[in-house]
């Protein structure tokens, strides 16, 4: 009985060889051309900020460690959705998103769904 033994190698993307960066010769990690398209956007936007108004750095860093939590209760108000019973589960580590940052997933049903293996497909993106 023969058994198809064809590996799709070209799709595998992570393997936890690709993270030990003192390898002699490191084999490069590849990348969609999508993913190639934003690299090159956020470097450029960067290097931008960098050449032009490299004070637009300091002052997104400061906006970021204003939204962080430092309470337990101040985390339990921003994070209410991510620390919820049925969610708490899906988070990472001690890492909660903040509820006005969240995206709303809403489930399809239909053709649609069959294509997807039933996963939930975004929709619409809500901004609180």
């Amino acid at each position: 009985m023969a058994t198809n033994t064809t590996t799709a190698s070209s799709s595998v993307v992570f393997s936890p060889e690709k993270l030990n960066f003192w390898l002699d010769n490191p084999s490069p990690i590849s990348l969609t051309w999508d993913q190639v398209k934003h690299c090159r956007e956020a470097l450029t936007s960067l290097k931008d900020k960098f050449d032009h108004t490299p004070e637009s750095i300091t002052h997104e860093f400061k906006l970021l460690e204003a939204n962080r939590a430092v309470t337990e209760s101040e985390t339990d108000k921003i994070c209410a959705v991510a620390l919820d019973r049925d969610n708490f589960s899906k988070n990472r580590h001690d890492v909660y998103p903040l509820d006005k940052n969240r995206i709303i997933l809403k489930s399809t049903h239909g053709p649609l769904e069959e294509s997807y293996g039933g996963e939930m497909v975004v929709h619409s993106i809500t901004v609180y």
